[in-house]
């Protein structure tokens, strides 16, 4: 890898500017002059474009033909590079063109166009001191100048992004270039005629996270000591906006405040000062000396120091000693008291030369002094020297300060929580980044305006570093010393924290020294204990981290990323290690250029996969997302006829069940047995996951085949499968079977699980097969064999210490208790599986207690159900239940019934009713009719309510599935009916609802509960006419659901009853007054009405 390359060629990454100009017409002319009068134009033109760029810290790269082609930011990055490119192109234009009047050209007849792009290229390093570019840039850049027109600049949209303050720019539209796939956006550049900048989000935001900083510098104002204060921090965190806002508070406050920065010119020396004392209204002038004296007889210190005042003003040489100047500005400024109060801010503080420090430090040592505030990057730690309490390191501003600057630069609500979070990741919390990404969505469209605010029309993956920011990063990058540089790229390797004691067989020997400075200079932090190596040290800016690692060569990072691994094999293993180990094996294979040696990549890439593997293992039980992640890329660098592969799938679909992603899961368990198709072992294995998964995504069993994919596997493992595992296969085949409807046979089979199983007193595999048993049992003469199954289910499991079958049965137990009616001992399961959900802490199960929580809430008819909704809502998204929307939905449904109907209830029902119909077709849209039909009666729309409930009636409810909601659905069906006066949809009704009598309703694994199904008989009956019935349902429904703890329906049935029992007056008139009573106990009066 690095090893193999030439030790004389050094290979780096960068991010460039590149320009190519090219004469128009100049063959035509050369064909009517002399050759050597073209020689000397083309010598002209040559001589006019290679100042034009090296007077903008460029380099003329090559001279092809007419063309010239130069670079920006290389060897070593400016900051400003694509400005400089710019500033060049635009200078060539107007060079060629002078020079075509010089030669008494027509105007026009001479003319160049050049083009512009911004990207990343490899710079292979040549011995002394050439190169060589390579990328799409340089073509890019070609091609632009192509399209460009006689006398002017087009650029990409990088380099538009990195310079629209500076310079004017105009669309030229997305151009077809050659060689380019897909059109590339340009732009005209030409000089700024105007201070108006282009319209765009935020572009004065209000300071965020800065509280401490701005208080510590407040403190500053009214020391007694020394008053000074160095702000350090990389470029883009935000130094200068601090600083700013500041100085706006110092300035409302009273104090005069100065500002100045110092340039970048080489000896620039005291011009800062200069230019703070001017701000102060100091001028040099006749009276000047006697000003200095007080009024008095100047005398020749105060001439001299007027002398040097006057000299620092105008620019002139001061030939004096340091200690001469220093004195006599400290005279000028004592003659001047404002400047006692003032606060001086001295931005870019990196550029400051010795002497600048030196009377700076002179006059904070004086006992009235100005507050000198310095503001630079981490090189002016050193430069000035200033420690303690006077320097302040910025930190980037955080997760919190990174969301609320998105909000202001484009508005609270206008980007997804998924951009966001995204951002607030990838930013590092670098205010740049943030301010410059969002320019980038301006450019691109992904944030356009609207009458009302900002709209966003991306997605998550549009969050990459910004290559303006890149560049930025990289020009500091290469401003630090050699080897404070190499120690940075080669710490960016082991990631944004990397051990100390790594560093030497990275290969740097001794990184003492550059370890000190670099902390000292707030470029790292350390050194700090970590889990790796307890003397670490961690960038305290991500975003130079990244850049620094960008800067790599594949060949470097594959060869850097392979030392650093060996060097943690080495290390005392634990969970973390092992991890780390995978990674950078995984890091290495990734970078390791393809066209090397292909026996080597295959030998590293088989360890890598290896490791993957054992570090995924270490996950798959506490964090199995991230075992998901390890094994995809153990898979994805497993040959196709590797052995090794059926396991490795095998792994990754479980860790896919684990983490909740189902559908997945079952179609990797599938792929497991594809790649071992005669391995008996990963057959059962794989079979029984697939079902495991179908079941706990409750995956559509006709949906692509999955239902019969899945009864395939699990009947060729029954007839291939071990004594120990044919019960469980026989069990999971006999579930299958059933949801495949095959009731029968589902029946038969789960008997010969249970036989097995109790033959083999097998204690997991008997809970397994009880709850199989348990599914066939369905209806309402079940419920007996159902809780005797759940219960001993439970118990078994709990045997076998087995959680996860423990919290299967516990969940179903709570749910057949409920059914019983037996309120408190379904309370106590329902403790039990959320102790197991929590002992157990998988995603998959993490939303359940949420929902039970929710689902208790409105069975009692609590006022502050509405939190808990919202909460299942919220872990519910969180941990990805795919049925999330549709369950709250439905409880949304039952709190309106409750509480009322609001403006935003109903819309949110039809939404949840519309997303789950869209993607499962008729069938799901059958399943929500009746829930429908509930919302539009409740909602007071009679006519739709009736509308539906028409369709039903007419096919006798058969369109709403045979499933666990099926109960609920007619419920609910039956209350629409109710409130509508539909006879005929109640008369339908009846005989589906009536072998439900002396039953609770439950919705699925406990999402809903409604109630003793003898209340919805009784509304039913009522409907239909059948009074007596009516009543006696109703009563039953009653006592029930006192019993249950369900107060709002037991009040909903004391008002059906008294209107049922309407001839009884006196009768009913009781059963009003304690339904009104109860519901303003409850503080719900809804549910009388």
């Amino acid at each position: 890898m690095a090893e193999e390359q030439d030790a004389r060629v050094r290979v780096e990454r960068r991010v460039v500017t590149l320009l190519f100009a090219d004469l128009v017409g100049f063959t035509s002319l050369s064909e009517r002059l002399d050759p050597e009068d073209v020689a000397s134009i083309q010598d002209r033109y040559f001589a006019l474009a290679h100042d034009a760029l090296t007077d903008r810290h460029g380099r003329v790269e090559k001279y092809i033909g007419d063309a010239v082609f130069g670079a920006f930011g290389v060897p070593q990055a400016g900051g400003q590079d694509a400005a400089d490119a710019v500033a060049a192109g635009l200078a060539v234009v107007d060079a060629v063109a002078a020079l075509g009047t010089e030669l008494g050209l027509a105007t026009g007849v001479l003319q160049v166009r050049v083009g512009l792009t911004t990207g990343a290229v490899v710079v292979t390093h040549g011995p002394g001191a050439d190169w060589r570019l390579t990328g799409d840039p340089v073509n890019t850049a070609a091609r632009l100048q192509s399209a460009a027109d006689p006398g002017s600049v087009l650029v990409d949209a990088p380099t538009a992004l990195a310079v629209e303050g500076a310079f004017d720019i105009a669309p030229a539209g997305a151009l077809e270039l050659k060689g380019k796939a897909d059109p590339v956006p340009a732009w005209f550049v030409r000089p700024r005629t105007g201070d108006d900048r282009p319209a765009g989000p935020g572009r004065r935001v209000a300071l965020v996270g800065r509280t401490r900083e701005l208080a510590l510098l407040g403190t500053a104002l009214d020391e007694p000591g020394p008053r000074r204060r160095l702000v350090v921090a990389p470029p883009g965190v935000g130094k200068t906006r601090l600083v700013q806002e500041f100085a706006e508070r110092a300035g409302a406050a009273g104090r005069p405040v100065r500002y100045t920065r110092v340039p970048a010119t080489p000896g620039s020396g005291y011009e800062p000062i200069a230019g703070l004392m001017r701000a102060g209204g100091i001028v040099a002038g006749p009276e000047t000396a006697r000003h200095l004296a007080r009024g008095a007889e100047p005398g020749p210190r105060e001439e001299r120091a007027a002398g040097f005042l006057r000299a620092l003003l105008d620019g002139r040489p001061l030939d004096a000693t340091p200690e001469d100047l220093y004195a006599s500005w400290t005279i000028v400024l004592e003659a001047n008291a404002a400047e006692a109060d003032a606060v001086w801010i001295i931005d870019d503080a990196h550029l400051v030369g010795p002497d600048l420090v030196g009377f700076l430090t002179h006059v904070t040592n004086r006992p009235r002094s100005p507050l000198v505030v310095c503001a630079g990057r981490p090189a002016a730690t050193e430069l000035i020297g200033w420690s303690g309490d006077a320097l302040l390191h910025l930190d980037p501003v955080g997760r919190a300060g990174t969301l609320a600057l998105l909000d202001a630069l484009t508005g609270p609500g206008v980007l997804p929580d998924g951009v966001r979070d995204a951002v607030a990741t990838a930013s590092g919390g670098n205010p740049l980044f943030v301010e410059e990404l969002v320019r980038s969505w301006v450019q691109s469209g992904t944030l356009t305006a609207a009458p009302d605010g900002w709209v966003f029309a991306g997605t998550d993956a549009v969050t990459a570093l910004p290559l303006s920011v890149h560049a930025i990063y990289l020009g500091q990058l290469d401003g630090l010393p050699p080897e404070q540089r190499l120690l940075v790229t080669t710490g960016s390797v082991p990631g944004r924290t990397f051990p100390a004691r790594a560093v030497p067989d990275l290969g740097i020997r001794e990184p003492g020294e550059s370890l000190t400075r670099l902390a000292g200079a707030g470029v790292l932090v350390g050194p700090h204990d970590d889990p790796v190596d307890s003397d670490s040290y961690t960038y305290r800016h991500g975003v130079l981290r990244d850049v620094a690692y960008a800067s790599l060569a594949r060949a470097e990072r594959a060869s850097l990323h392979l030392r650093f691994a060996r060097w943690a094999q080495d290390r005392e293993p634990f969970a973390g290690v092992v991890d780390l180990i995978a990674t950078h094996l995984d890091e290495a294979c990734r970078a390791a250029p393809s066209l090397r040696d292909r026996a080597a990549r295959d030998a590293l890439a088989a360890e890598a996969a290896d490791w993957l593997e054992r570090a995924a293992a270490l996950h798959l039980s506490s964090s199995p997302q991230r075992a998901v992640q390890l094994l995809g890329r153990a898979v994805a660098l497993t040959p196709d006829d590797d052995p090794e592969l059926s396991r490795r799938l095998l792994g990754l679909a479980e860790g896919l069940r684990r983490a909740g992603a189902m559908d997945d899961a079952a179609r990797t368990f599938a792929r497991a047995v594809d790649a071992a198709p005669d391995d008996a072992s990963v057959l059962v294995d794989a079979a029984l996951g697939h079902e495991q998964a179908m079941l706990a995504g409750r995956l559509v069993r006709d949906g692509d085949g999955a239902g019969e994919r899945g009864i395939g596997l699990l009947e060729r493992a029954a007839e291939r499968a071990p004594r120990p595992w044919r019960s469980r296969v026989l069990a999971a085949l006999g579930q299958a079977r059933y949801y495949a409807g095959d009731a029968d046979g589902a029946a038969r089979t789960c008997a010969e699980a249970l036989e097995v199983a109790r033959a083999d007193d097998d204690a997991g595999a008997l809970a397994v097969a009880l709850l199989a048993w348990r599914t066939t049992r369905s209806g309402p003469d079940g419920l007996a064999d159902r809780l005797e199954a759940s219960t001993g289910a439970a118990a078994e499991a709990r045997r076998d210490g087995d959680p996860e079958t423990e919290l299967d049965a516990s969940r179903l137990r709570m749910v057949d208790l409920l059914e019983h009616g037996d309120g408190d001992a379904a309370a106590a399961e329902q403790a039990t599986a959320t102790a197991l959900v929590h002992a157990l802490g998988r995603p998959m199960f993490s939303w359940y207690p949420s929902m039970w929580t929710a689902m208790r809430a409105l069975l009692a008819a609590d006022r502050d159900a509405g939190t808990a909704l919202e909460e299942f809502r919220e872990q519910g998204d969180r941990w990805g239940y795919a049925d999330a929307g549709q369950v709250h939905a439905m409880q949304l449904l039952l709190f309106a019934a409750d509480h009322g109907v609001t403006a935003t209830t109903l819309p949110r029902i039809e939404a949840a009713v519309a997303d789950a119909t869209a993607r499962g077709g008729p069938p799901v849209r059958g399943r929500w009719s009746a829930a429908l039909a509930y919302a539009w009666a409740l909602a007071g729309r009679t006519a739709d309510a009736r509308a539906e409930l028409d369709l039903r009636a007419a096919d006798r409810f058969a369109a709403v599935p045979d499933d666990l909601a099926r109960l609920h659905q007619l419920c609910l069906g039956a209350d629409a009916a109710h409130r509508t006066g539909h006879a005929a949809a109640a008369t339908a009704l009846l005989p589906l609802l009536a072998p439900w009598a002396g039953h609770v309703v439950v919705l699925g694994s406990g999402a809903a509960c409604v109630g003793a199904a003898d209340h919805f008989l009784g509304l039913a009956a009522a409907t239909a006419g059948r009074t007596d019935a009516a009543v006696g349902h109703l009563r039953r429904g009653i006592a029930a659901n006192e019993r249950l703890g369900a107060h709002g329906w037991a009040v909903r049935g004391r008002v059906a009853l008294a209107s049922a029992l309407r001839g009884d007056p006196e009768r009913a008139g009781e059963l009003t007054r304690a339904a009104t009573g109860a519901a303003d106990r409850l503080g719900l009066p809804a549910l009388i009405s």
